[in-house]
């Protein structure tokens, strides 16, 4: 263990990233080390080269160390395992936790160098095309300690890397499900987001990108309007201009859906839209590590249509809480078995559809509760340090 370092306050924790500027992993990191300033023994803080998100750790008084850890080449790996054990050391670090695979490599290194433990979160279902990049994959895995975020990624590294018992631990992201959709009516949300209170509003959230589904939406939806003319999809997500958002407006315009599809900006808060609208709508084309697009949307009582793929067949009880859509094996296969599903969900009365909605919620509050896994990280922080101290 290290020695020779003036502690101040309880254990002191050290979450490692590429760079805080606003993807999940970044946002899971801010929620988890927000909860953690809160708990009495324990000391949170962040390394990473910076980002948007850095100020939001100012605001909760948690440190933020800014060091190059957007750089993958090997030599820059092992000059930032210098970096961050010379970090632990003037901090009193106790443990690591790393979220992404090239600052792992470093954190083991510098683990190994203060003899300290450190975690690994795999995040998602990493790529593993040729033997090298499963090799560089592994490294999350040679952590003390692993999370996955959802039983749909320990069955992932169990059956790519082999590995599996106590070494990995399921500890899912989670969801706030503290605003109960009763503090904001359907229509006081489409009231502020001045949508008509009769249509019926498919939401999609998310970056426009081709793996989003977005293409597939609107194929289905050229369809749809002609039996319900009041059907509005809204997707939320974009940030800047590019031919993938230039090919959507081009099949808007093509479709004759003008009227009837939204392209709005990213919004920071995303509750008002959860509860403005009828169904949520999830075709992403792969798998879902967690899925925290349908875990919001089914917070805020609002049900979700998805691909049965990863970890939305954990969120979403097919049927009860929402439904899920059995993959086809080519494009038009997907298209059609999306439609199918979507005609049958906008078949529901309104009473059935809250009923469903209802269920989410229940299903969310009952196993996806964001303060319960937040929880089990912080005791499995509490082991880690009960042990390397033995």
């Amino acid at each position: 263990m290290m020695t020779g370092v003036q502690k101040r306050g309880g254990m002191k924790v050290l979450h490692v990233l590429p760079a805080f500027d606003g993807g999940g992993a970044e946002e899971d990191t801010l929620r988890l080390v927000t909860f953690l300033k809160k708990q009495r023994d324990i000391v949170p803080e962040v390394a990473s080269s910076g980002g948007r998100l850095v100020d939001a750790l100012a605001a909760h008084k948690i440190d933020h160390h800014t060091l190059p850890l957007r750089r993958k080449a090997p030599w820059h790996l092992w000059a930032n395992a210098g970096r961050l054990a010379a970090l632990c050391q003037s901090q009193g670090i106790d443990i690591m936790h790393v979220h992404s695979r090239a600052p792992a490599w470093s954190c083991l290194w510098a683990a190994r160098h203060l003899n300290i433990p450190w975690v690994s979160t795999f995040h998602g279902a990493y790529g593993v095309s040729g033997l090298f990049k499963k090799y560089y994959n592994r490294i999350m895995l040679r952590a003390t300690h692993t999370i996955a975020i959802s039983a749909f990624i320990y069955e992932h590294i169990s059956k790519t890397y082999g590995v599996g018992g106590e070494a990995i631990s399921v500890i899912e992201r989670g969801v706030d499900v503290d605003d109960a959709p009763s503090s904001l009516s359907m229509a006081k949300a489409r009231a502020l987001l001045t949508w008509g209170l009769k249509d019926t509003v498919l939401l999609l959230p998310g970056r426009f990108s081709p793996v989003k589904g977005q293409h597939l939406v609107l194929s289905v939806l050229k369809d749809l309007v002609k039996e319900h003319p009041s059907l509005k999809l809204v997707c939320v997500g974009l940030q800047k201009d590019t031919p993938y958002t230039r090919s959507l407006r081009k099949h808007i315009q093509a479709y004759g859906l003008d009227n009837h599809v939204s392209l709005l900006p990213y919004a920071e808060d995303m509750k008002p839209f959860y509860r403005a609208a009828s169904w949520v709508l999830v075709p992403t084309r792969k798998p879902e590590g967690f899925g925290l697009v349908a875990a919001e949307a089914s917070a805020m009582g609002t049900p979700v249509v998805g691909f049965a793929d990863g970890a939305l067949c954990e969120l979403i009880q097919d049927g009860k809480s929402g439904f899920l859509v059995t993959k086809g094996t080519s494009e038009e296969a997907c298209r059609q078995a999306f439609a199918q599903v979507l005609v049958k969900a906008l078949a529901l009365s309104l009473q059935k559809r809250v009923a469903m909605g209802q269920k989410a919620r229940a299903h969310m509050v009952s196993h996806f509760n964001i303060h319960t896994c937040h929880d089990k990280t912080y005791r499995l922080y509490q082991q880690l340090k009960a042990s390397a101290s033995r």
